[in-house]
C-alpha cells in the first residue's frame, strides 16, 4: 500500500509538472533563507562557549550613576580593585586585568613583525585555561620582562618549524627596545572569541611604566573574573556591589560593581538603567523569527496551491471513496505528497545554500562551512522534512480527504464559509508577514543611511589615522610634522591618543567652581594638540584654540556644549578646571560632536594639550589626491620608521565599521523581503487560479450575456485587492511597533512617517493587481464554450 502511495505520487509529480515544480521551487526558497539565517544564528551563539567553567566565569562592569538619574555602564574598571577583590571578597577565586592596547612592533632581523596583544596579569590563563604548547605563564608571577606568544606569533617569528627548535628562553624585542624572556608558546584562541590576543606581557610592566594606573579615578582596564564554586553569579553581584564604594579612599563614590557572564558578552553588550538591554541578540532574534515567518509563507503557499488543485483532484477522491478508500488513506496518500515534495524542495534548497554559502560568508563576514551527511545533521535533515511536510499538508490532506464522491463525481464542489474564510485568511496572513518585511527593509535602509550621511560634527571624509611607531610625540613629533606638511597631498597632521570615533578614556574626577560633589558626572578625554580643531573641521563654539605659543596652554582645556551643560557655566571661558595631573583654565567650547556610536547621546567631552600622551595620527589628505597622499605618508613612515609596516586606516571606513551589524542587517532583510514577495506572490497566485477555475461558468455566462473583460477584470479583481488592503490595515501598526521598539536602540534616529508605510503598501497593491490582472485576463479571455459544455 506504501509502495502504491508514492507510485501515484510520482504519477501525479509527472502529470503536473508546472505545479509540482512552483511548490518545490516555493518549498526550496523559504528552506534556503531559513537554513542561511539558521547557520548564521548558530555561528553567532557559538562566541564565548569555549569556556570550561563558563558558569563561573564573567567580565566585571561598573554602573555610574549620573546627573538626572541615568545609570551609565562602563565596561572597565580601576587597577586597585583587583587586590581588593582578591583579599575582601571570599566569593571571587580569581581576579585578571587586561589592557587594551594598539599593534606592537617586534624585532625581527632586519625588520619589524606587528601582532596584536596586551598587558595581562597572569591570572588570565588560570581563568581561561588556555592550553600551553611549550613553556608555561608562571614566570609571568614574579617577572615583569617576560612574555607568552601563540603558536601563531610563534610561526611568523620563529618559522614554520618552530616546534621542533627549543624556543623557550628566546629574548624578544619590541621597537621602543624593550626586551622580554619568551617562557611560553599557548595555543591559538578560539575564533569564536571575543577574547583574542597573540601575546601576552605581565601587567606589572604596564604599572611600572604607567604608575598613574594605580589611581582607582582611572577606569581603563578590563577585568576578568571567576567565582568560587557553587555560587551563582547573583550572588556573587550582591556580595561584591559596593567593593568600589566601600574600598575607594581618595574620595565618596557611587560607582556600582556588578558582573556579567563570559558566556553573554558578545550578544548582551547594551546597558541602559545599569541593566542589560540588549545587543546583538536583538538582531539573533530579528533573523530567526524572520526565518519562521518565511518558513511558514513557504507552508502557506503550499497549502493555497493543493487548495486550488482540489478541483483537478476531486475525481480521484471520489472514485478512491467509492471503491472503499477510508479518509485516513486518502489523509495518507495526500500527506505522502506533500513529505515528497517538502524532500525535494529540502534538495534544491542545499544546491542553493551550496551556491550562495561563499557570497553569504562575504555578506556576513564570516566563516560558515555546510558540513553534510554528518549523523547528527542527517537525523535533522530527516526529522525536519517530515515535520514541515506534515505542517504543509495538513490542511490539504484532510481538505481534499473530505470532498462528498457524489458531488466530486460530477466534477461539481462546493465549500463551506468557513473555508473560504480559511483560503483568505491564509492569503492575508502572507501579505502582512510580506508587507511588514517591506516596510521594516525599508526602515533598515534609512536608518543606516542616515547614520552614514549624518553630519556628525567634524569631517570623516579624507581623513586618514597614523600610528606613530617610533615617532616621540615630545621629541621628533614636530621635525615629523613639518617635513609631511610639505609633501604632496598632505593638507595638515594632529596627534590623538585614542579612535576619535570611539573616545573610551573617561573619568569623573574633574572639578571646577562651583560643581556638586554629591553628583557623579563622566566625562571622555581626548589629548591632542593645537592642530586637532582644523584638521577635525570641529567648529569653535565660544574662546580660542590651543596656541603653541603659549606655554601654559598645556594646562588648559576645551571643552563641548554638553559638558558646558553638565557644568552648569553659563560663560565657561576663563573658569578653572582640573583633573588628574594638571589644573588649569576653560579657554575653548566646541559644538557637540559624535566621539561615540549613535546608539548613545553625545557625553561630556574635554581636550587637553597633551603630547606625552598621544600615539597615532590624524592626517587630513586633500581630496582626489589619495594615491599621492598615501605616497607621501609612506614615503615619511619609512623614514622616521625603518623597517617597520605602515599601517593606516580611513575615518570614513572606519566609521562604516562602526555599524557592520546594522549594514548586514539592512542586506539580509532586504534580500529575504524580496523572497517574501516571490513566495507571497506564488500564494497570491494559487488562490487566484483557485477562484478563477470555481468561477469558470459563471463568467462564460456573463460572456455569453454581454459582459466586457474589463467588467469581469473589475469583479475578480475587487475581491483580493480588498484582502491586500486588509492586510495592509492589520501589518502597518505590527510593522510600526516591532520597528520604532528597534530604532529606540539608537539615540539619534529617524522619525517613523505615514509615508514610509504608504510606499510600501503602494508597492504592494502594486504587485499583487499585475499578478491578479494577468491571471484574471487569462481567465477572462478563455472561450466560453469549454466551460459552459456537458461532460
Amino acid at each position: 500500500m506504501i509502495r502504491n502511495y508514492f507510485k501515484i505520487a510520482f504519477r501525479l509529480f509527472k502529470k503536473e509538472k508546472r505545479t509540482t515544480l512552483v511548490n518545490i521551487f516555493g518549498m526550496a526558497l523559504g528552506i534556503s533563507c531559513s537554513i542561511l539565517i539558521y547557520l548564521w544564528v548558530q555561528d553567532e551563539l557559538r562566541y564565548n562557549d569555549f569556556v570550561k567553567k563558563g558558569d563561573r566565569v564573567c567580565y566585571a562592569m561598573t554602573n555610574h550613576p549620573m546627573m538626572g538619574g541615568d545609570i551609565k555602564t562602563w565596561s572597565t574598571t580601576p587597577q586597585p580593585l583587583k587586590a581588593v577583590l582578591e583579599e575582601k571578597y571570599p566569593v571571587i577565586d580569581k581576579v585578571a586585568l587586561l589592557s587594551w592596547e594598539p599593534p606592537t612592533n617586534f624585532k625581527k632581523d632586519d625588520g619589524f613583525l606587528q601582532q596584536n596583544g596586551n598587558y595581562a596579569s597572569p591570572e588570565i590563563f588560570d581563568i581561561f585555561q588556555f592550553p600551553f604548547t611549550k613553556g608555561n605563564h608562571k614566570a609571568l608571577y614574579n617577572e615583569p620582562k617576560t612574555i607568552v606568544i601563540s603558536e601563531r606569533f610563534a610561526n611568523r617569528y620563529f618559522g614554520e618549524n618552530w616546534n621542533t627548535i627549543d624556543v623557550i628562553g628566546e629574548l624578544i624585542t619590541t621597537d621602543n627596545k624593550d626586551t622580554y624572556k619568551l617562557v611560553g608558546v599557548f595555543k591559538d584562541l578560539p575564533k569564536h572569541s571575543t577574547l583574542q590576543f597573540d601575546f601576552i606581557i605581565p601587567f606589572a610592566e604596564k604599572l611600572n611604566k604607567n604608575p598613574w594606573l594605580n589611581h582607582w579615578g582611572n577606569f581603563q582596564n578590563q577585568m576578568y573574573i571567576q567565582i568560587v564554586d557553587g555560587i551563582t553569579v547573583e550572588e556573587a553581584n550582591n556580595r561584591i556591589k559596593n567593593a568600589i564604594i566601600d574600598n575607594r579612599p581618595d574620595e565618596g563614590t557611587t560607582e556600582e560593581l556588578f558582573l556579567q557572564p563570559f558566556s553573554d558578552t558578545y550578544l548582551y553588550s547594551n546597558f541602559e538603567g545599569g541593566k542589560v538591554a540588549g545587543g546583538r541578540i536583538e538582531y539573533v532574534r530579528i533573523l530567526s523569527v524572520a526565518a519562521i515567518l518565511i518558513l511558514l509563507l513557504a507552508s502557506i503557499n503550499f497549502m493555497n496551491l493543493s487548495t486550488a488543485r482540489a478541483g483537478k483532484r476531486s475525481k480521484e477522491t471520489g472514485v478512491r471513496k467509492v471503491l472503499g478508500a477510508l479518509k485516513s488513506n486518502l489523509r495518507v496518500q495526500f500527506l505522502i505528497e506533500s513529505v515528497l515534495i517538502t524532500g525535494f524542495g529540502f534538495i534544491l534548497s542545499m544546491g542553493i545554500v551550496s551556491v550562495l554559502l561563499p557570497e553569504f560568508n562575504a555578506l556576513t563576514e564570516k566563516d560558515i562551512e555546510l558540513t553534510f551527511f554528518t549523523p547528527k545533521f542527517i537525523l535533522f535533515l530527516l526529522g525536519f522534512i517530515f515535520l514541515l511536510g506534515l505542517a504543509s499538508g495538513m490542511y490539504p490532506a484532510f481538505y481534499l480527504s473530505a470532498l462528498k464522491p457524489t458531488r466530486s463525481l460530477k466534477g461539481v464542489f462546493s465549500h463551506n464559509k468557513n473555508e473560504a474564510f480559511f483560503r483568505k485568511a491564509l492569503m492575508i496572513f502572507q501579505f502582512v508577514i510580506t508587507i511588514v518585511m517591506i516596510i521594516g527593509a525599508t526602515s533598515v535602509y534609512k536608518q543606516v543611511s542616515y547614520i552614514q550621511n549624518k553630519n556628525i560634527g567634524f569631517d570623516r571624509e579624507n581623513l586618514v589615522e597614523v600610528t606613530m611607531g617610533d615617532i616621540d610625540p615630545a621629541g621628533n613629533y614636530q621635525a615629523y610634522r613639518e617635513e609631511l606638511l610639505k609633501k604632496p597631498g598632505i593638507l595638515g597632521v594632529t596627534p590623538i591618543n585614542q579612535n576619535i570615533l570611539d573616545v573610551s578614556n573617561t573619568t569623573s574626577d574633574p572639578e571646577w567652581d562651583g560643581k556638586d560633589f554629591n553628583e557623579i558626572t563622566s566625562f571622555t578625554i581626548m589629548c591632542t594638540d593645537p592642530d586637532f580643531l582644523s584638521i577635525t573641521g570641529i567648529k569653535l563654539k565660544a574662546g580660542r584654540n590651543f596656541n603653541r605659543s603659549i606655554a601654559t596652554d598645556t594646562a588648559n582645556f576645551i571643552i563641548n556644549t554638553a559638558a558646558q551643560k553638565v557644568m552648569r557655566l553659563k560663560d565657561p571661558i576663563g573658569e578653572r578646571l582640573g583633573f588628574w595631573d594638571r589644573e588649569g583654565k576653560i579657554i575653548g567650547v566646541i559644538e557637540d560632536v559624535h566621539i561615540n556610536s549613535l546608539h548613545v547621546p553625545i557625553e561630556p567631552f574635554i581636550i587637553r594639550y597633551d603630547l606625552p600622551m598621544t600615539y597615532k595620527m590624524l592626517v587630513r589628505i586633500e581630496a582626489n589626491k589619495t594615491t599621492q597622499a598615501l605616497t607621501s605618508l609612506k614615503a615619511l613612515h619609512d623614514k622616521f620608521n625603518p623597517g617597520k609596516t605602515f599601517n593606516y586606516s580611513f575615518v570614513s571606513d572606519m566609521y562604516r565599521g562602526q555599524y557592520k551589524s546594522e549594514l548586514l542587517v539592512k542586506d539580509m532583510v532586504f534580500y529575504f523581503a524580496i523572497v517574501a514577495i516571490l513566495i507571497s506572490c506564488l500564494g497570491l497566485l494559487s488562490l487566484i487560479a483557485y477562484t478563477t477555475s470555481q468561477r469558470a461558468k459563471e463568467m462564460s455566462i456573463r460572456k455569453v450575456l454581454g459582459a466586457s473583460i474589463t467588467t469581469i477584470l473589475r469583479l475578480l479583481s475587487k475581491e483580493f485587492l480588498l484582502l491586500i488592503i486588509l492586510s495592509m490595515v492589520i501589518a502597518v501598526p505590527i510593522a510600526y511597533y516591532f520597528i520604532d521598539g528597534w530604532l529606540q536602540n539608537f539615540a539619534y534616529r529617524i522619525t517613523l512617517n505615514w509615508l514610509l508605510f504608504i510606499i510600501a503598501s503602494v508597492v504592494t497593491i502594486v504587485i499583487a493587481s499585475f499578478i491578479i490582472g494577468i491571471q484574471v485576463l487569462k481567465a477572462a479571455n478563455a472561450n466560453p464554450i469549454k466551460s459552459l459544455k456537458t461532460e
